[in-house]
């Protein structure tokens, strides 16, 4: 009861100091009731909750589906809790093996397809996408995700200073664009979110993932690579995973999992911006507005940029 008795002096200590004599109010810190502990826990649960997120509703068509209506039910569907154990089969979906089965949405390759972020990314850390074609005989509504299917779609890269390492956060609603290459047929699209707040000790990293359920319509033939396998394809150890953010500050990072599925923006890179001295420039993305450019000296590319972007238009 010792830890219990703290979490309930953390919690409602304030409260019931206020409201019994000062006497009474030491007697029921040293023995709480059974109620009072209770409501301590539920406390503590929903303020825990509000700090972490889930990706319920799927983004297509201009709209927001139902909770649950197109994605996976995830096992943390009241908690909000993350995976830490990147050895579970948590890692595929985290899906909730009792949960009713969800519908899949019609999108076309080439389109942006999101998720509804409940409540908000609170937390430092990347953002990427994988794709898993469903296999023959299989739909994506009765298929987990099993073996080395899954090929990186797109991550988002930190911004890194001499004071700190950051990532976009608050966001409500993250988006992906399906790659217009890729055969039609139905897909597993797991979104994923590694929070690095307390990642400086392995196993400390906390991913929060969700499958959504899609049938891509148009398309092209070209197979996503490379494949991985979901637990398999990070390690607690992985750079990525096992770093602290803080101190001292980071002064480069890598995303876990293996590279990006292969764009057009090589043809970018090589026709527009030849020797030009950058650090990074980079997508994995064919939708224009998801290229994405980090300058190591001066703001050339940054200057030139609509030049550059409007020649990827009209070339790609």
């Amino acid at each position: 009861m010792r830890a219990t008795t703290a979490i309930w002096l953390n919690i409602t200590e304030p409260l019931i100091i206020q409201q019994l004599p000062r006497s009474q109010a030491h007697s029921e810190l040293k023995h709480p009731s059974k109620m009072q502990l209770t409501t301590a826990v539920l406390l503590l649960s929903a303020s825990l909750a509000s700090a972490h997120y889930t990706f319920p509703g799927l983004i297509f068509g201009g709209a927001v589906s139902a909770d649950w209506q197109y994605v996976k039910m995830t096992t943390n569907k009241y908690s909000h809790g993350p995976v830490t154990d990147v050895t579970s089969s948590d890692m595929r979906c985290y899906k909730d093996p009792a949960a009713p089965i969800a519908s899949t949405a019609n999108v076309a390759a080439g389109s942006q397809v999101g998720f509804r972020v409940d409540t908000s990314i609170s937390h430092p850390g990347p953002l990427l996408f994988y794709l898993a074609k469903v296999p023959s005989g299989r739909t994506a509504a009765n298929w987990d995700g099993d073996g080395a299917v899954w090929f990186k779609i797109w991550e988002n890269r930190p911004t890194i200073t001499s004071s700190s390492i950051s990532w976009p956060s608050g966001q409500t609603q993250v988006f992906v664009t399906i790659p217009s290459c890729i055969p039609a047929g139905e897909y597993l699209l797991r979104v994923e979110h590694i929070a690095l707040h307390s990642a400086g000790s392995a196993g400390g990293a906390q991913l929060y993932l969700a499958c959504g359920q899609i049938n891509v319509t148009g398309g092209g033939s070209k197979a996503g690579t490379p494949l991985v396998s979901f637990p398999g394809a990070y390690k607690a150890t992985d750079p990525g995973l096992l770093i602290n953010i803080y101190w001292p500050i980071p002064t480069s990072y890598t995303n876990p999992g293996p590279k990006a599925m292969a764009a057009k923006f090589s043809k970018l890179k090589r026709t527009y911006f030849g020797n030009i001295n950058y650090h990074t420039i980079y997508s994995q993305s064919h939708n224009i507005q998801q290229i994405r450019y980090a300058v190591l000296q001066q703001d050339q590319l940054q200057s030139n940029s609509s030049k550059y972007l409007s020649a990827y238009e009209k070339n790609t």
